[in-house]
């Protein structure tokens, strides 16, 4: 189902979704991506609550979320010339992008509870030469089973510059996404009932990532889609770890001259109202 499309503008917020979604499906042309963000919210007009899902999120960290273990998500890069303009390599002159409300069923939405988001911070490079336009739509991808109760939560979880270890409460998670940064050094896990608590150190988890998913992302380097293609294996801007079952997390930096974030995921209503 296609929700919005636009063109050239820099973001767009407050797009409403009223109908039953699992994906947030985005189509993008002439953007480029690198610094894109998503924030979604869900609202309730009967009791006036409002609850955030998506607390501001890199949409390339969202969509390699979303083809974790099969799939992946596509970028065409390169330098091409679009109705008289020369665009540089930075452009993503096609991109295929999704973002996961529920892992196994859709979101219940409706009039009266619908989700909204905000698509901020892209990026319509200048042109070498000429003027090209940038498009994106926006796309609710279906599920025919419907959760009325739960929708995925993102949360998001910080380290001060300067700070080089801390341990974090895991609560209703059941995700923990770490961005592909060598300045970690390792994280321990600590199980809620007890027992040995494994330590996974950076090259550790890049390896467990190459593990569980084969493709990751496509790159097509030319305008024809047909040549030229580079696949990324395995990960790119993010490394994550099922933390089912444990208790608090140990995170520990290599080094911490700037501040660090990652985030988790509530994936599952079993635990939701814990």
């Amino acid at each position: 189902m296609k929700i919005i499309s636009f063109s050239d503008s820099l973001k767009q917020e407050s797009i409403k979704i009223f109908k039953p979604v699992q994906y947030i499906y985005l189509s993008v042309v002439n953007y480029k991506m690198d610094t894109a963000n998503i924030r979604a919210r869900i609202i309730n007009t009967t009791t006036g609550k409002t609850e955030e899902i998506i607390p501001n999120i890199s949409v390339l960290k969202l969509a390699e979320i979303a083809s974790r273990n099969e799939g992946f998500f596509v970028k065409k890069i390169g330098t091409t010339t679009v109705s008289g303009a020369v665009l540089p390599t930075a452009v993503d002159l096609k991109g295929e992008y999704c973002i996961m409300l529920h892992p196994s069923m859709s979101v219940g939405l409706s009039n009266d509870r619908y989700m909204e988001i905000d698509i901020l911070d892209l990026q319509k490079p200048t042109p070498t030469s000429g003027s090209y336009t940038a498009t994106m739509d926006v796309y609710g991808l279906e599920n025919h089973k419907i959760d009325n109760d739960f929708a995925m939560k993102y949360r998001k979880f910080y380290m001060a510059a300067g700070e080089l270890q801390k341990s974090f409460t895991v609560g209703d998670n059941e995700d923990l996404i770490l961005p592909n940064d060598n300045t970690l050094s390792e994280v321990q896990l600590y199980y809620a009932r007890g027992g040995y608590a494994p330590v996974y150190m950076f090259p550790e988890l890049c390896m467990m990532q190459r593990m569980k998913n084969d493709v990751c992302c496509v790159d097509v380097l030319n305008d024809l889609g047909v040549a030229s293609t580079s696949v990324t294996n395995g990960f790119v801007n993010i490394v994550d770890v099922d933390v089912e079952g444990v208790d608090t997390i140990n995170v520990k930096r290599a080094s911490g001259a700037s501040s660090y974030e990652f985030f988790m995921l509530d994936m599952s209503a079993d635990t939701a109202s814990k």
